[in-house]
């Protein structure tokens, strides 16, 4: 694997570890999260070198320039250690082909089965957020199997593409059920036809990066409140029963998805 096809996919991941749900509610998860995600919109995810040499360093920072340069990749801030970056749609969709992830149609049929089991303008809670077991065939929750709970991180990783473009968000219970809802950024969007993405060779080097990176950005959610983001609270768990309460203070989820 070269530098340029590492940096994209380590990017790939630190941008999917954001915006999967969030199901672990204790310690400063929410507020990490919450943060991180508002941040993405402007200046994408942190990256990091990582541990490396001197000479490396300067190869990826070099690499990474490159990338910039010919516009597959969006950076702030760059600093040779921490930087903000993004990758660009259509590179986005390239490194989810070598990861062997869910393409951007996948997605987009996912939102539109959310969508058959949501209103646009809900006034109750079991009309706003739809269960991620429906999207499962009904299982994964009590006493799943290992593959009907596969089935559940299948869901995620082809929604993936809808949650950081805000036309889906996600939300959980303390119990860490998921719910997946539409934002009017993602209604609009169903309006729209989609091309399949073009099929592309895998890497299974790529797809064992992802996941390890994935991995690690997951375990920095616990890590203690910084000071960019103390004060600030995060999303609040969705009540175990939804079932007739109204939209309420849930609502600002969504309205925030699309600040």
């Amino acid at each position: 694997m070269d530098t340029a096809t590492e940096i994209l996919v380590e990017i790939l991941a630190a941008t999917d570890a954001i915006w999967m749900p969030l199901r672990d509610w204790s310690g400063s998860r929410p507020t990490n999260v919450y943060y991180a995600r508002s941040q993405f919109a402007r200046h994408g995810v942190t990256w990091r070198a990582g541990n490396r040499t001197e000479t490396e360093l300067k190869a990826r920072s070099r690499t990474l320039q490159d990338l910039k340069d010919t516009g597959k990749v969006l950076a702030w801030q760059p600093k040779l250690k921490s930087l903000r970056v993004k990758l660009t749609a259509n590179t986005e969709a390239e490194a989810r082909r070598w990861c062997k992830l869910p393409p951007l149609a996948a997605a987009v049929a996912t939102t539109r089965e959310i969508a058959k089991h949501s209103d646009r303008k809900p006034t109750l809670l079991n009309r706003f957020y739809v269960a991620e077991t429906v999207l499962n065939d009904g299982k994964g929750w009590g006493d799943a199997t290992k593959e009907e709970r596969r089935g559940l991180v299948l869901t995620e990783e082809m929604l993936a593409p809808a949650l950081h473009r805000r036309w889906v968000v996600s939300l959980s219970d303390i119990q860490g059920h998921v719910y997946f809802a539409l934002t009017s950024t993602g209604w609009d969007a169903l309006e729209h036809d989609y091309a399949e993405s073009k099929r592309g060779r895998d890497q299974k080097e790529c797809a064992d990066l992802y996941y390890r990176q994935l991995a690690y950005v997951l375990t920095t959610w616990g890590a203690p409140v910084t000071d960019a983001n103390r004060g600030e609270l995060g999303a609040i768990p969705l009540p175990v029963s939804m079932f007739g309460v109204e939209v309420g203070c849930y609502g600002l989820e969504i309205a925030h998805a699309t600040d």
